[in-house]
């Protein structure tokens, strides 16, 4: 009788760790560290945190294509890391070939005030450069003597651009090599419910995987994304280089009425636009904007541009798998 026997539980210091049962293990009664521990057949355990349903534990490296350990094998090997320098995308437009103008239908926030500060009822008017009809109520038990104006929705129409040209500059990828290896045993348990597995050496690391791109779950915290290939979908767009008009409208004058047909003798206010608060020619207690006008006002820093023109896509790899390690 040699004193040896056939076991396939290994007591290891609240790690109880299955071996296949084709090894003859030697006992020696010793007690194991707390969080790893060799046992008589020269692996050693690590006690990990519960693995969820639909996760395997694997040992991985993400940079680097190692052998697999003691206690894992069915080597597989993935790409991971994909990474390239910012792209860059340039819509390259000349000067118009026809100018905007600035003449169309638009809103004017405008407020009143008692005082300089212009802090009283506010309203919304619309105006263009004809007489425009309005209803706009401004309420007040107090005489308005300060207004003033902003435009909400002024901007340049029309006008003309020349064709673009496409400039891009979409730098090559780089990416890594890792392997994982698969348990070869059966999972022990630890004292605490958490799993037990052969401790990963390095380079290798202590994770477990899932198909697709997975949120990791509580414990296993560094995540890598492996798959079969580089997936590059980098380019220029959303669309082909297309040069439009851009710029803005110079404030313009507003003019605002008490009666309909903007009549030169009920004008409450000729202002600019531009959002300082004017002294009014009147001094009403409330009124109703009926009727208004702008002009003078142009098209500024206009210029011919594709602002949407810019990089799209994304380095992914194919046919993902998640790796989320300890």
């Amino acid at each position: 009788m040699r004193g040896l026997a056939l076991v396939s539980t290994l007591l290891l210091a609240h790690c109880f760790y299955e071996v296949p049962p084709l090894a003859d293990v030697v006992g020696d009664g010793a007690a194991p560290d707390a969080e790893t521990s060799t046992n008589d057949s020269g692996l050693s355990c690590t006690c990990v945190p519960p693995i969820p349903a639909g996760w395997n534990p694997v040992v991985f490296d993400g940079d680097m294509q190692p052998a697999c350990p003691s206690g894992w094998g069915a080597p597989m090997d993935w790409i991971t890391n994909p990474t390239a320098p910012a792209s860059t995308c340039t819509c390259a437009c000349g000067a118009p070939t026809v100018s905007p103008s600035c003449d169309a239908a638009a809103n004017f926030t405008v407020q009143f005030g008692t005082t300089n500060q212009c802090n009283g009822p506010m309203g919304t008017v619309s105006a263009a450069q004809a007489c425009t009809s309005d209803n706009t109520a401004f309420a007040s038990n107090q005489p308005l003597t300060f207004v003033k104006a902003t435009p909400v929705n002024l901007a340049p129409t029309g006008g003309a651009c020349g064709a673009g040209t496409a400039m891009q500059t979409i730098p090559p990828a780089t990416s890594s090599k890792g392997r994982s290896c698969s348990l070869q045993t059966k999972l022990g348990t630890c004292m605490a419910g958490d799993a037990c597995v052969p401790t990963a050496p390095p380079p290798f690391q202590t994770c477990i995987s899932k198909d697709g791109n997975n949120a990791c779950p509580n414990g296993f915290t560094k995540k890598t994304l492996g798959g079969t290939a580089v997936n590059d979908t980098r380019g220029c767009g959303p669309n082909a280089c297309a040069c439009s008009i851009t710029g803005s409208c110079d404030p313009p004058s507003l003019h605002l009425y008490t009666v309909a047909f903007c009549n030169a003798n009920n004008l409450v206010a000729n202002i600019s636009a531009d959002g300082t608060c004017y002294s009014t020619a009147m001094n009403l207690t409330g009124l109703v904007v009926l009727s208004s006008r702008y002009n003078n006002t142009f098209a500024v820093n206009v210029a011919c541009a594709d602002p949407s023109y810019a990089p799209t896509g994304a380095l992914t790899v194919s046919s993902p798998t998640t790796f989320c390690c300890l």
